[in-house]
C-alpha cells in the first residue's frame, strides 16, 4: 500500500507505522522500509510505537511485563532498525532483540537512511532519569531517532525537550542544535469529522490543544483521525472529509510552516 501511495503523493514522505511487538521484527521492517525508500526515490519514513499486544518475534526473548520493560523493548527496536538502515554489517544484542548479519542490499536511497521516528508512551518522561528501560529508550531515541513523538500534553512536551537536550549533550561532544532530535506532539481528533454538528467543535478543540503544544515547544504535530466502528456510517472517513479537515485545520499547522 505504501509503495502504491508513493506514486500518487508527489514529493512528500510516505510513512509506515509499526506497532510493536505485534508487527514485523524491526530488522525485517527496516529492510522492507529500505525497499520502499528505493522504489519511492528516497521518500520513505517509519514510526515505531508500542501497542502492547501480540506475540514475541521469532528468536526474541519473552515479552516485557511492564512499562519500563516495554520502553526497553522499544529502545532495542529503535537500535535494530537504525543499525540495519545505516550499518554495512548490522549487529545488535539486547535483552529482547538481537540481529547479526542482516545485510541490507541495496542500501536506502536517502543518505543516512529513511527518517526513523519513535512514539514514546505517555507518562514515560518522568521515569527516564531513574528507570533503566525508559533510560535506554531515551538514549537510543536521542542518538538514533530522527524525531521523538509524544502526547500533546504541554508538560510532557517540555519534559521531553529537556530530556533529549540533556541526553544528546551527554552522548555527543560539541553538540549542535541540529543534532538534537525534534519533539513532535501527537493529537487525536475527539469527534467524528463527518458530522457537521461536531466538526466545528472538533476543530476548535484541536486548535486549542495544538496552540498549547506549540507554546510548550513542540517542533511539529501528528494528527490522528477518529477511528470508525464497522457498520457505523456516522464515523466513516472519506476522501472529501480528509480534504475538508485539511482546510479547516490549516491554520493549526501554519505556525510550524513558518
Amino acid at each position: 500500500m505504501a509503495g502504491a501511495a508513493a506514486t500518487q503523493v508527489g514529493s512528500c514522505l510516505v510513512g509506515v507505522v509499526s506497532g510493536l511487538p505485534a508487527d514485523r521484527h524491526p530488522a525485517v521492517l527496516a529492510r522492507d522500509v529500505t525497499t520502499l525508500d528505493v522504489v519511492s526515490g528516497g521518500r520513505a519514513a517509519v514510526l515505531l510505537r508500542w501497542t502492547g499486544s501480540g506475540a514475541a518475534h521469532e528468536g526474541a526473548a519473552d515479552l516485557p511485563a511492564g512499562l519500563p520493560e516495554a520502553c526497553e523493548y522499544l529502545g532495542e527496536a529503535l537500535a535494530v532498525c537504525r543499525s540495519v538502515l545505516q550499518d554495512d554489517d548490522p549487529v545488535f544484542e539486547g535483552r529482547y532483540l538481537h540481529v547479526a548479519g542482516a545485510l541490507n542490499r541495496p542500501p536506502p536511497r536517502r543518505p543516512g537512511g529513511p527518517p526513523l521516528l519513535v512514539e514514546v508512551p505517555a507518562g514515560v518522561a518522568g521515569l527516564a532519569r531513574r528507570e533503566a528501560g525508559p533510560g535506554l529508550l531515551l538514549r537510543q531515541a536521542s542518538s538514533a531517532a530522527s524525531a521523538i513523538v509524544c502526547p500533546d500534553d504541554p508538560g510532557e512536551i517540555a519534559s521531553w525537550r529537556d530530556l533529549v537536550a540533556d541526553a544528546t549533550a551527554a552522548l555527543w561532544t560539541g553538540v549542535y542544535p541540529e543534532q538534537i532530535p525534534p519533539v513532535v506532539c501527537r493529537t487525536t481528533l475527539r469527534h467524528a469529522w463527518t458530522e457537521p454538528t461536531t466538526r466545528a467543535r472538533t476543530g476548535a478543540v484541536a486548535r486549542s490543544r495544538l496552540d498549547a503544544a506549540r507554546a510548550a515547544g513542540a517542533d511539529g504535530v501528528i494528527v490522528r483521525m477518529p477511528s470508525g466502528r464497522r457498520g457505523d456510517e456516522s464515523l466513516r472517513f472519506e476522501a472529501d472529509d480528509a480534504e475538508r479537515m485539511g482546510r479547516d485545520l490549516a491554520d493549526c499547522f501554519e505556525p510550524w510552516r513558518r
